[in-house]
């Protein structure tokens, strides 16, 4: 079996992490988050299963209650209390929504809810939004008549290229990765001694390592007197 770390055209990043053992829990607890940065949905209904009558109905059922009465729901339950309570609401999330309060798995391939998975090392914590006109620099879009976001249509062409959309934001933040961050991260190992504690993560990127992680966490291994190895 191949090795979840040594798989064709991903590669591999290993941080090797040392600070004082009374500062290893709140430091992990600074360095974990979501595995993608928060972005509207955009294949409406990919991912949808075939449901049985009885779903079909509790799903229509929900769709009734209107959009501005799902967008309120969404809104109150996945963005009120995040650090990006502006990014808009389209079709997709509204789908995705009913689908999670149905309790019905699915699973979209192009990652649409990512940043619902948290993870030992985060990118999007430590490289956030920069605020919502940074948001819309890579997704241009509106509310349609629906009251629902969606991409401008004379940028659809440009969508997830390097101009725009979740190509480009990667490409961006990740220093030229096109992919999204890694939702496979593991910590492979914490050991302490002498009052010193070493924290080794794994996880694996499109193509290419990320560049200049240790400018990325400049201000963390200040704060916290860490010191930071790096290799592949």
């Amino acid at each position: 079996m191949q090795r979840w770390d040594r798989m064709p055209g991903w590669a591999r990043n290993i941080l090797t992490f040392t600070l004082d053992e009374s500062s290893k829990d709140n430091f992990l607890k600074e360095i974990e988050g979501p595995s993608d940065w928060m972005m509207p949905g955009q294949f409406p209904y990919l991912n949808k299963l075939e449901l049985t009558n009885h779903q079909k109905m509790e799903y229509k059922n929900f769709l009734n209650k209107g959009n501005q009465y799902l967008k309120e729901l969404i809104y109150q339950k996945e963005r009120k209390y995040t650090s990006t309570p502006w990014i808009p609401i389209s079709e997709e999330d509204v789908h995705n929504f009913i689908m999670q309060e149905l309790k019905i798995s699915c699973r979209n391939p192009f990652g649409h809810s990512m940043h619902k998975i948290i993870v030992p090392f985060s990118l999007p914590k430590l490289l956030p939004w920069i605020d919502e006109n940074e948001f819309k620099t890579f997704f241009p879009g509106s509310e349609n008549k629906d009251g629902l976001w969606e991409k401008d249509p004379k940028e659809i062409q440009n969508y997830n290229t390097k101009k725009i959309g979740r190509t480009a934001l990667y490409k961006s933040k990740l220093n030229g990765g096109d992919l999204p961050p890694a939702s496979e991260v593991r910590i492979k190992d914490i050991t302490t001694l002498s009052g010193q504690s070493t924290i080794t993560i794994v996880f694996i990127t499109s193509w290419k390592p990320i560049k200049d992680i240790d400018l990325i966490m400049q201000d963390i291994l200040k704060r916290f007197k860490a010191k930071i190895a790096i290799r592949n």
